[in-house]
């Protein structure tokens, strides 16, 4: 990445200059699990998970977690405590009942409505479960261990490898239908029809990439979903390479990437030039930008409403653990991600068996510039802890030159700049990198 986030001072005058953005970048920091599988409750640091692959988040701000290969469904709290709403670990299965009772077969997608239900898709079990407020379990449709292509009510209606799902207007439910190729709609009632794409028992027959209404439209393994606020759906079309938009009326076209390049190196820019490296989760913020993680680059990108495409945090084929702001960040296979009402982005990491937790990071500040007797300048950045800036030099705002760089190790850090060459009218600026 290029310039990203600055703001300026000018020796000699206590003058700060406007921040100046290019694009936001965002600082994440691991909320829960560390990287080894386990399936411990307790206090987010010392709390352990296996897989988790499903994430949705409520508005009281519990995050939940299907932990997949635990065939569990956890939560996270406000205050980072983690605990296992559903299911028991290490013990799979299909059956329905209070919470404690209850077993899932590799738990998936989530999405909680306004009132506290709480659906899950099952790859396992190829169902769509429902867990109400006070803990009781359901089978909303399909039929457990019985994959299928048909719509219908309830255990009529079939399911192949259900990926994710999104709650629209009135309480209806979006599926991505993985190996149908297809979204699905169901009713709160338990009714299943195909929304865009075409499912039958020749399924491979109807994968491929064609815009288009409802049944005339074509995918390659849809995973995230996702919904904004006028009901468009947003499809991560992993297997295409490409982010799908979804119209309420099923019209569906291509947002960004383009088809038959999944596994070109990611791309920033506009919808039409942006590539993606097989797209896997979808999280639509309140002001419509969709946020993409790509499982196979290891990256968190952004679509503005308008469609320009930014990275906004990891760097493409440089995966790890590390906390940071930006490039900085590392990533290992990230795959759900949700949004809650501030903005923050939470990024479960199946494959890393973690939870991420983003925010979008802020200009850093400087101090007024001090001068030292041997003549170097002393500076104070203020910024994001973990966050990494290069401190430039300029004599007329127009030419920059760098100078020093800095890791920030505290939320403040002190840079002492060599001697300037012409102490007369000197600017500097930190740079977020």
């Amino acid at each position: 990445m290029k310039t990203l986030l600055l703001s300026v001072v000018a020796a000699g005058l206590a003058w700060v200059g406007h921040a100046q953005l290019h694009y936001t970048p965002y600082t994440f920091v691991t909320l829960a699990g560390n990287g080894e599988a386990g399936s411990t409750d307790g206090p987010a640091a010392s709390a352990r998970f296996n897989w988790p692959i499903g994430l949705a988040i409520d508005t009281s701000g519990v995050l939940y977690v299907a932990d997949g290969l635990n065939e569990t469904i956890r939560k996270i709290t406000p205050d980072g405590i983690v605990s296992t709403v559903a299911g028991k670990a290490g013990e799979h299965g299909s059956t329905d009942g209070p919470a404690s009772a209850a077993r899932f077969s590799f738990p998936r997608g989530m999405a909680v409505d306004l009132a506290g239900n709480l659906y899950v898709v099952e790859g396992g079990n190829d169902t769509l479960r429902k867990i109400t407020p006070d803990g009781m379990v359901s089978t909303l449709a399909g039929t457990p261990g019985k994959w299928g292509w048909t719509d219908g009510l309830g255990s009529q209606a079939g399911f192949f490898a259900p990926n994710d799902i999104t709650i629209g207007e009135g309480g209806i439910l979006f599926v991505t239908d993985n190996n149908n190729f297809a979204v699905r709609r169901i009713t709160p009632e338990g009714w299943v029809t195909t929304f865009a794409g075409k499912t039958s028992v020749d399924f491979q027959l109807h994968m491929g990439s064609a815009d288009g209404t409802g049944s005339n439209a074509r995918f390659d393994q849809p995973c995230g979903i996702d919904v904004d606020a006028v009901g468009n759906l947003f499809v991560a079309d992993s297997a295409n390479g490409t982010i799908r938009r979804i119209t309420p009326d099923a019209v569906v076209t291509t947002f960004a990437g383009k088809a038959g390049q999944p596994h070109s190196d990611p791309i920033d820019g506009p919808g039409d030039v942006a590539r993606f490296k097989m797209p896997h989760g979808i999280a639509v913020d309140v002001h419509g930008n969709v946020f993409v993680t790509e499982r196979a680059s290891h990256t968190i990108r952004r679509i503005t409403p308008t469609g320009e495409v930014t990275t906004v945090a990891g760097a493409s084929g440089m995966p790890g653990g590390d906390d940071g702001t930006g490039a900085q960040a590392r990533f290992y296979h990230p795959g759900a991600i949700a949004v809650d009402k501030d903005g923050c982005l939470y990024v479960a990491e199946y494959m890393a068996h973690r939870i991420r937790k983003g925010w979008p990071a802020t200009a850093p500040k400087l101090s007024r510039p001090e001068a030292k007797p041997d003549g170097s300048v002393q500076l104070e950045v203020t910024g994001v802890v973990g966050s990494s800036y290069r401190i430039e030099a300029s004599m007329d705002l127009a030419d920059w030159v760098p100078v020093a760089v800095c890791k920030s190790t505290d939320s403040s850090t002190l840079v002492a700049l060599p001697p300037p060459a012409n102490s007369a009218n000197k600017f500097y600026r930190a740079v977020l990198e």
